[in-house]
């Protein structure tokens, strides 16, 4: 697989283009996340495509719940992302959760990865998280 901004030319891709130009100019975000997930059924399997969606809903405080039902849909078997391509998925997902998660969430995010990937060393959430309540 080539690297991940090489592999989709995000300029070309008519769905990321048009959800964009909907929330950007028509201010419209129920239009904008429609053309995504449009879009998601022709691209689930590329994964800088996902990443450019799930960055775009990770912009709203208010849809956590929405990007973790995207985030459950790739990651799901029936999307077949192959084993390495759902691992940069899942490094996100546990980034995501680390930046916005409960630790129990966290945890669970990172059982499900480690059973996936055994042979990867367990991130170090706690420290993740702690880090989120310093005063600096």
């Amino acid at each position: 697989m080539p690297p991940l901004d090489v592999a989709l030319d995000l300029v070309d891709v008519a769905a990321v283009r048009a959800a964009l130009r909907e929330h950007r100019i028509n201010k419209d975000q129920n239009v904008a996340r429609n053309v995504f997930e449009m879009g998601l059924k022709h691209y689930g399997t590329e994964v800088p495509y996902v990443l450019q969606y799930l960055d775009w809903l990770m912009t709203f405080n208010d849809t956590d719940n929405n990007t973790r039902v995207v985030f459950e849909k790739v990651l799901s078997e029936e999307n077949g992302l192959d084993k390495q391509q759902a691992l940069v998925v899942w490094d996100r997902f546990w980034e995501f959760e680390v930046s916005r998660g409960a630790l129990q969430t966290i945890h669970k995010i990172e059982k499900r990865r480690a059973a996936l990937y055994p042979e990867l060393r367990p991130a170090n959430a706690l420290s993740r998280v702690a880090h989120r309540y310093r005063f600096e």
